[in-house]
């Protein structure tokens, strides 16, 4: 009787398993999770301005030719040239423009790429619209005399700019 009791037992307890094991296994449950996530952008993590870098050549232009290139801003800055007195005389000036972002990239664009009036021509042009984090573009200012000036007036051309960077996901 005593074994009887066991056998029923275990029979039992192998007929309730195999039917909990063939229910969750004909079964199907859907499970939902909801939830929400959150970003905000913050500037200090997009970080492009101009280096101290910024070079002057004069392309051989007499040692009368005075040039002021300074920066007015992060991504601003001013040129100003006098005494460029002879046709075609050049002066280029070179700003280094570098993303110390750490994984954002640039779009870079310039506000004003050429002026031209009666005694000089002023290119700017950006040799890069586009730059990863931690990579470097130059704005190249180009001013150039138009006319021999043959009188004694101080002609002084002032060329301001402004680099517009956006950011962009690497």
């Amino acid at each position: 009787m005593k074994n009887r009791k066991v056998f029923f037992g275990v029979a039992l307890f192998l007929a309730v398993l195999t039917l909990g094991i063939g229910y969750a296994a004909i079964s199907n449950v859907d499970l939902e999770i909801t939830g929400s996530a959150a970003g905000e952008g913050v500037q200090e993590n997009f970080n492009v301005r101009f280096t101290d870098d910024v070079t002057v050549d004069s392309n051989g232009a007499a040692s009368r030719v005075v040039v002021e290139a300074r920066k007015t801003g992060d991504l601003s800055g001013v040129v100003n040239v006098s005494k460029l007195s002879a046709k075609d005389e050049t002066v280029v000036v070179t700003y280094t423009v570098e993303n110390y972002s750490e994984d954002l990239s640039a779009a870079l664009s310039l506000d004003s790429s050429e002026i031209v009036d009666e005694n000089f021509r002023i290119t700017a042009v950006l040799n890069n619209n586009f730059i990863a984090a931690g990579e470097k573009a130059t704005v190249k200012i180009t001013i150039t005399s138009l006319n021999t000036i043959i009188d004694e007036g101080d002609y002084t051309k002032a060329f301001a700019f402004t680099v517009t960077a956006d950011p962009e996901a690497p």
